[in-house]
């Protein structure tokens, strides 16, 4: 139990001073599950009128407070734009002082291109809030080195000006579909938005997301109606922020709404970094 309340509170000083190594946003396995998440660009790059998408992710359960993201998603086609727009709503909640961070954007793509190719400029502009319980916060002065936390006790230590902040987020992306070949990167926290509690400003970095998939018709020969074909999707996806490094492999195959797929995702982006590996098998019916 002593070993627990250390690690949280080493955990989450590194936090509040800005230790770079844990100044990451959360990852997705299935990133297809949220491409506006993935890529500003992917705004309306969809074959329909109206997409919606959600996905949540709940992992290091036996640590108290838990690590919980979500990400929920809803974007329209609109060819007299020239594109789509989109909003996208985030939501992370993380360890005993729930550190929480809420997002809400707005995206717009805008895409050029013929029947060889389709090239999409997107764009990405929100405000978040972020919140930390310290009451929660267990500090040095709290534990016995014997006993190991002390119940009731108050910390000396000085709280910090804030618990609550708001702030500014930008995002960027491009994305290239030519042929069965699909190809994008995309830049968020472009404006490197100060999200510091204490006062001494802390810039979080900026994230950098590179993707290529390529779309293998089973059904070449075939004239078969588009919703009758199936095909094979492999994929790679990495992931860059600071000084963390991750990216995600693997392929999926589609028949008319029915996905499978295998994945395998690094552990660089992992918070905190632990795992070596995620595989990932996945059925969908919709």
């Amino acid at each position: 139990m002593r070993k627990l309340y250390v690690r949280c509170f080493l955990f989450f000083m590194m936090i509040l001073t800005g230790f770079r190594g844990f100044a990451q946003d959360h990852l997705y396995s299935q990133f297809f599950n949220s491409p506006l998440y993935l890529n500003p660009a992917l705004t309306g790059q969809f074959q329909g009128d109206l997409r919606m998408n959600l996905i949540y992710r709940n992992q290091f359960t036996s640590v108290q407070g838990g690590f919980n993201y979500l990400s929920a998603s809803i974007d329209y086609n609109i060819p007299k734009f020239g594109g789509g727009i989109g909003l996208l709503f985030t939501r992370s909640s993380e360890g005993t002082a729930f550190l929480t961070k809420n997002n809400i954007s707005g995206t717009y793509a805008y895409s050029i291109g013929s029947d060889a190719y389709v090239l999409s400029f997107g764009m990405q502009v929100g405000v978040t809030n972020s919140t930390i319980d310290w009451s929660k916060l267990v500090f040095g002065d709290q534990v016995d080195s014997q006993q190991g936390y002390i119940p009731g006790s108050i910390s000396a230590a000085e709280q910090p000006l804030f618990n609550n902040r708001f702030y500014f987020d930008s995002g960027a992306g491009i994305n290239l579909v030519a042929g069965e070949f699909d190809i994008g990167a995309a830049a968020q926290h472009i404006n490197h938005p100060n999200e510091s509690f204490t006062g001494t400003p802390y810039k979080l970095p900026m994230r950098i997301t590179g993707h290529l998939s390529y779309r293998w018709d089973l059904n070449a020969n075939d004239n078969n109606d588009e919703d009758q074909k199936q095909y094979v999707i492999p994929s790679v996806v990495i992931y860059k922020q600071s000084t963390a490094e991750s990216y995600s492999v693997g392929f999926q195959y589609k028949r008319t709404n029915i996905n499978a797929g295998l994945w395998y995702r690094s552990g660089g982006g992992c918070r905190p970094k632990c795992l070596c590996g995620i595989a990932d098998i996945r059925f969908t019916y919709k």
